[in-house]
């Protein structure tokens, strides 16, 4: 029945949450019947809104997806925000729900009393202000162009001018770069302090001193706390960024220079081979359903139903929001994967890691419970890191001279350590952010660079170039996007890498219990989950040295 809806506007949603609301409930059976009934509708509404956020930043330039995007962001959405709740109560009053099978309900429920712990009705106009408002960001970052060589590039496409060998030549345009996005410098922070103001508002709202505690319980984090973080933290400082700085020594040797400037990061010596797996959006997916074929047929599958129901969106132009996502479509089933691709290297890993995301839709589709299919990051990253990695043996795909595929493997097994204390940084500076947010925007930048100078730029010498060094959070989508949604990135790495661990070992075994944790959505706790697929969820710091001492033995053997 709910295929009738027509979501352009809400009275005729209405009527199917009020039928769902008035419905008697006399059993568990009964029970378990409206708990999926209210499944299927929650998938409609949430496609529907996929559908248009896939719309609005594949074109951010058009306007009639934006202003769809935004109706439904101020007209649905605030009322699917309040009916759920009623819904939520009407779940959490049910005399039956104490009946219901503990090993199926348990995070369920566990999760909806924690939602309705926290919602406060007066904070539905302001999640839809952030929404709307957070959109900007993509907008005003997809549409920069950096004028080089008498050519125009997109952010992510002038980075196939950083890698040249050339160092004056990468120098200069990293430079336009930085000068083209400090342009908008003074907008961005005033973006991100609306976005603030908003967030710090909906904590205080719900009762919370700060905001980072706020969205600690919104995300349902039950498995992990501040302090486990900031362990993290503190082991990535002692372990891991000692580790970059051989990296970068090694990279010093081989571009022939004395200091890494920032225009050094990912550039390459002449004689090295270089990495260009493909040069169409069509070339590298085809190649990549290849790779799936032999690691597991299954994967290949996933993508030839998406290809031929055209739910990939691969090539950077002008126009689009950066990055790149799987977006889930609820009631259909499938994903709708969104990326910048320009032909390089990171494109290939881009699409290897979204397609991870892609097969865990597919895993979980038959659960009939939408929350369960809904994964928290740590889980649903975890699924995207491990694709990356397990994929390499079929790298020659794309890479048939073998030098090429040696550097291909090692320059992302480098760029999985490099990326620790990047990953820290930002999470280390949100944490700041949001527990002194009467900082201003001066004294936030000086925090960002003192962070930055213990992690991820250690080793990078900015002088003469501190005013972009301090902006360059701004490149970070998921600080103005989806605030804290980044340390997640880092705990499902050091899974991923226990998983090619595994699968070292016994490559068949490894598969199974990957997909059999994927399977489970999120049904169970996460360190359940990283269990089931043969793995630990933990973050002290022998722990760290153990899975880094794997990491870089690996490394090593490419050499």
């Amino acid at each position: 029945m709910y295929n009738k809806i027509d979501f352009k506007v809400w009275k005729d949603v209405e009527p199917f949450y009020k039928e769902l609301y008035s419905r008697g409930i006399n059993s568990v059976d009964q029970l378990e019947k409206w708990i999926i009934d209210r499944s299927k509708l929650y998938s409609l509404i949430d496609e529907a809104y996929a559908r248009s956020y896939i719309n609005m930043t594949r074109f951010t330039d058009n306007k009639n997806y934006k202003k769809t995007f935004t109706y439904f962001t101020n007209k649905i959405l605030p009322n699917y925000r309040k009916y759920n709740h009623t819904l939520d109560r009407k779940l959490y009053n049910c005399r039956f729900k104490e009946n219901l099978p503990g090993s199926k309900y348990r995070i369920f429920l566990r999760n909806i009393a924690n939602q309705m712990e926290i919602f406060r009705e007066k904070n539905i106009p302001l999640e839809s202000e952030e929404i709307n408002l957070s959109s900007d960001y993509g907008k005003i970052i997809g549409n920069i162009l950096i004028e080089f060589e008498g050519k125009e590039y997109t952010l992510q496409q002038i980075r196939k001018v950083l890698k040249s060998p050339i160092r004056e030549r990468r120098k200069k345009a990293w430079e336009l770069m930085r000068s083209e996005l400090y342009k908008h410098n003074r907008y961005l922070e005033n973006l991100f302090d609306n976005l603030k103001g908003i967030r710090i508002n909906k904590a205080l709202n719900a009762g919370f001193k700060n905001y980072r505690d706020y969205i600690f319980k919104i995300n349902n984090r039950f498995d992990y706390t501040p302090d486990d973080c900031f362990e993290f933290h503190n082991a990535v400082k002692n372990i891991i960024v000692p580790i970059t700085g051989k990296l970068f020594e090694e990279r010093k040797k081989k571009l022939a220079i004395d200091t890494i400037k920032p225009w050094d990061k990912i550039a390459e010596a002449k004689e090295e081979p270089k990495l260009k797996p493909f040069t169409t959006g069509t070339e590298l997916l085809n190649g990549v359903i290849e790779i799936y074929n032999m690691l597991n047929p299954d994967f290949a599958k996933y993508f030839r139903i998406m290809k031929k129901h055209d739910m990939f969106d691969l090539e950077s132009r002008k126009g689009k929001s950066p990055g790149g996502y799987n977006y889930s479509l609820q009631k259909t089933g499938m994903p709708f994967i969104f990326m910048n691709a320009v032909g390089l290297h990171k494109d290939l890993i881009t699409l290897l890691h979204e397609g991870g995301h892609a097969a865990h839709t597919f895993l979980m589709k038959d659960i009939p419970i939408i929350e369960y299919r809904n994964t928290p990051s740590e889980v649903a990253e975890f699924a995207s890191m491990s694709m990356e990695l397990l994929t390499m043996d079929f790298w020659n795909i794309f890479y048939k001279d073998s030098n090429t595929l040696i550097k291909a493997k090692k320059d992302h097994i480098a760029n999985i350590i490099y990326f620790f204390p990047w990953c820290i940084s930002v999470d280390k500076f949100q944490h700041w952010v949001y527990t002194n947010p009467t900082h201003s925007v001066k004294e936030r930048n000086n925090e960002w660079i003192k962070i930055t100078k213990d992690f991820s730029e250690k080793y990078i010498d900015w002088s003469g170039f501190e005013n972009y060094l301090k902006k360059s959070w701004h490149l970070q989508l998921h600080i103005f996007e989806v605030p804290f949604y980044y340390i997640e990135y880092g705990m499902a790495q050091l899974g991923a890498l226990q998983i090619w661990r595994n699968y070292k070992k016994n490559p068949e075994k490894a598969i199974k219990l990957y997909t059999n944790a994927l399977k489970l959505g999120n049904s169970k706790p996460i360190s359940e989950i990283y269990n089931t697929a043969g793995v630990e969820f933990r973050f002290d710091e022998p722990f760290i040295k153990e899975i880094m001492d794997f990491t870089v033995s690996e490394y090593n053997k490419l050499n």
